[in-house]
């Protein structure tokens, strides 16, 4: 059995700087033994997590940075909404992630279901919220 944490929120009470919090969070998870960490894919914090105005960090841009504070945790987003990004940008962030954890990457793709951040990203929404989703994990 493997385990791994979500990083629902980037609030750490014991921490001044959040991004630091995340960091440490990270390292100590994976010192007891966790074997993967992720983040959410979301423009803001949602509302029944935390409240929109504390800090949230871009999930493409921490996970490379998780990437060198860990040595042997699997990195994903749980998940990756395809409609406010870009596939080939989506893949140069998955390469260049790939490439910073040392083969560590892991894709986690959904169905995008938050309609609040479509409209800031110019993005289509989906019409109806999924009933259910699968993933796949290697």
């Amino acid at each position: 059995m493997r385990f791994g944490y979500h990083n629902a929120s980037f609030h750490y009470p014991e921490h001044d700087d959040a991004f630091e919090g995340a960091m440490a969070l990270a390292r100590r998870l994976e010192d007891v033994g966790f074997e993967w960490f992720s983040v959410m894919d979301h423009l803001w914090q949602l509302p029944f997590v935390g409240v929109r105005d504390e800090p949230f960090f871009d999930a493409y841009t921490t996970l490379p940075a998780l990437a060198r504070e860990t040595e042997t945790m699997d990195l994903s987003a749980l998940v990756t909404s395809p409609h406010y990004r870009n596939p080939a940008m989506l893949g140069r962030q998955l390469a260049t992630l790939d490439h910073a954890s040392g083969g560590r990457a892991v894709l986690g793709i959904g169905a995008g279901w938050f309609r609040e951040e479509y409209e800031p990203t110019a993005s289509s929404s989906p019409r109806s919220r999924p009933e259910s989703t699968s993933s796949a994990t290697p």
